[in-house]
């Protein structure tokens, strides 16, 4: 017998050594892919940060103002107060705030795209491309081009827009 419990005993420390180095390799494995998604998440953070500055140098570079939101709650980017060289406000922007600038022509327009859109249905995406004639704050003739993204939720009423507003002035007037 005393030969069998030294057999036990023996194998008892190397299954606690075992499993042992199995824990410390496990822990070594899972801290490596917990530092990978840490260095992950802070490269997707920057990359966030990157594509915003760049975002940003084009804007002030190309005269584009971006838009989104749905009807009644819209955020422009500042650029849209630059491009239609007026005074910029704080909180909620007027749905139609082109439209306040537009030519009777550029309104037409833009109410004949909505009204071929209101039979849309939901999840419909409705794309618009307009060019716009605006008299700016300041008296100024400009012609914008208007890119518009439309996802319908229920409704075209009830729809999420996406779109950008680019002065596009110096390419007509050249």
């Amino acid at each position: 017998m005393p030969i069998i419990s030294g057999v036990v005993g023996h194998l008892s420390i190397v299954t606690t050594v075992c499993s042992l180095i199995f824990i410390l390799i496990l822990m070594i494995y899972y801290s490596r892919k917990w530092v990978k998604k840490d260095l992950d998440s802070q490269i997707l953070k920057q990359e966030a940060v990157n594509l915003q500055n760049t975002i940003e140098n084009v804007q002030s570079i190309s005269k584009i103002a971006i838009l989104n939101g749905s009807p009644g709650k819209f955020n422009w980017t500042t650029e849209i107060f630059e491009i239609l060289e007026i005074e910029s406000t704080d909180g909620l922007i007027d749905y139609n705030l082109l439209l306040k600038y537009a030519t009777q022509d550029s309104v037409d327009l833009v109410y004949e795209k909505w009204e071929s859109a209101k039979d849309a249905g939901p999840g419909d995406v409705i794309n618009f491309e307009i060019t716009l004639t605006i008299t700016t704050g300041k008296g100024t003739r400009k012609y914008l081009k208007y890119f518009s993204s439309n996802y319908i939720e229920t409704d075209f009423e009830s729809r999420v827009i996406n779109a950008f507003v680019e002065d596009i002035t110096d390419e007509i007037v050249a």
